[in-house]
């Protein structure tokens, strides 16, 4: 079996990228394949990632759609609507670590609806807090989840630019 570098680089030899629809389409036909050339490429997997598999190896559609795109990919590309099967190139975009965090819903625990947003029970007050630059700013505590709410958005757009998640 070869390197992950050089199966890369025969997979993306294999494939062509449509940026406008976020498709990756076989230009080859593969020996044990079933498909034919101008099929869709990939699967969605359990994780809503969309992969292709090539060579009893699993390759994320997100990254080689970038390289084929730009011919490199960074570290860390994110689905700026946050649809990790949605590769349409104004989907996707460098992010750092922090920037891809960022870019994410309200945790599966939150019970007060509102990314940022707790309720703390010695005060009867919702607390709005968020992060940057891995330190949390508390925003204050509100009367209503939605005031809170109110005040993370403003300090998300603010702090975290476009890649903002409220």
């Amino acid at each position: 079996m070869g390197s992950r570098e050089s199966d890369l680089a025969d997979l993306l030899s294999c494939l062509s990228y449509e940026p406008e629809s976020g498709l990756l389409r076989w230009t080859v036909v593969l020996p044990h394949c079933q498909m034919q050339i101008g099929d869709e490429a990939g699967f969605i997997d359990v994780d809503g990632y969309s992969y292709i598999y090539f060579r009893d190896r699993k390759f994320l559609a997100h990254r080689l759609c970038w390289r084929l795109h730009f011919g490199s990919a960074p570290e860390i590309i994110d689905h700026a609507n946050m649809d990790k099967s949605d590769n349409r190139i104004f989907n996707l975009r460098a992010a750092t670590v922090a920037e891809n965090n960022r870019n994410r819903g309200k945790q599966s625990n939150n019970t007060s609806g509102y990314k940022g947003v707790s309720f703390h029970k010695g005060m009867g007050k919702f607390h709005a807090r968020i992060m940057r630059d891995k330190v949390e700013r508390s925003l204050g505590y509100f009367k209503t989840a939605e005031e809170a709410a109110e005040a993370y958005k403003n300090a998300a757009k603010e702090l975290h630019n476009e890649f903002a998640r409220f």
